[in-house]
């Protein structure tokens, strides 16, 4: 099992946490880390920061860096897996200031880290943490450009030099593919059997490279996969229920509010705004249309 194999099937969707006022964007990462890297995103340009931003748990990682233009210095944060939906705190800074991240997929952040992430979950770290090496050398690369492209680019290049392809491995590759082909339907000592493991070797295992165990990570999985039909308009209640396994109804509305922090009904009605809130990739080969995201296009 392939990495991209992976990436191919689960493209997962964040409310990203900043305000929308057309300067987020997304940046597809380049052919060799796509299979590790759902996206760089950021501000377009620094502005003063502020927070009361909704962020859902959807299935990724991110490392941040606040380029802070008016304190002339870069700071960063590390957030692991979360497994709630929560609204950032309400502030408003007078400093200028650019964010960018690098987001990974669940399994992929470990390809990159210097330590793993048992009792990471639902917290945030220092960078130095997980990522000594990586932040240490691209932060000074991100103050001198006011370009979101750019930073992209000295990304990518720290992170070609770290890359660490032979994690997570194979089988607990085949295991995640497992959850991702089943939609949650499947028993997780089903999955890992297949995967050539016992549930408790895939529990360990994914807790050190996720922070997550099994069942966890199937929910979150699942629960995109009905957030991503909420925000495409292919939502139905009941064949959702089927098709991911929930027991009934209310089940699905119970998790759909852990994870989402509201419920598909409301999604539905500001269905308009909210796919503003969404994260696509905006920049693709070479272009950004600056237009279809301040229309909030798909």
């Amino acid at each position: 099992m392939q990495p991209d194999q992976l990436t191919r099937l689960y493209v997962p969707l964040s409310s990203h946490g900043l305000h929308f006022d057309g300067e987020y964007m997304e940046i597809a990462p380049c052919p060799a880390l796509a299979p590790y890297v759902r996206c760089f995103w950021g501000s377009l340009h620094a502005r003063t920061a502020r927070g009361g931003s909704r962020v859902i748990p959807d299935s990724c990682m991110d490392l941040i860096f606040e380029v802070n233009y008016t304190q002339n210095c870069v700071t960063g944060r590390f957030c692991a897996l979360d497994d709630a939906a929560y609204v950032t705190p309400d502030y408003v800074s007078q400093d200028l200031v650019a964010s960018f991240g690098v987001r990974f997929y669940a399994w992929t952040a470990a390809c990159f880290a210097e330590a793993d992430f048992r009792d990471a979950l639902g917290k945030v770290f220092d960078p130095e943490a997980h990522f000594s090496a990586l932040f240490r050398a691209l932060a000074p690369q991100l103050f001198e450009p006011d370009d979101l492209i750019a930073r992209a680019a000295s990304a990518e290049r720290e992170l070609l030099r770290r890359l660490r392809p032979d994690r997570p491995g194979n089988d607990l590759l085949n295991a995640i593919y497992g959850m991702i082909s089943g939609c949650g339907r499947e028993k997780v000592g089903e999955i890992a059997a297949r995967a050539g493991m016992s549930g408790r070797q895939l529990e360990r295992k994914l807790l050190r490279c996720t922070g997550a165990g099994p069942k966890l990570l199937m929910q979150l999985m699942r629960c995109q996969m009905v957030y991503r039909e909420v925000l495409e308009g292919r939502y139905r209640a009941l064949d959702a229920v089927e098709r991911y396994g929930y027991a009934d109804q209310s089940h699905l509305l119970r998790e759909f509010r852990r994870f989402q922090g509201v419920l598909p009904g409301e999604l539905i009605e500001k269905r308009t705004k909210m796919i503003r809130c969404v994260g696509f990739l905006l920049y693709t080969k070479g272009t950004l249309d600056i237009q279809s995201v301040q229309e909030g296009c798909i």
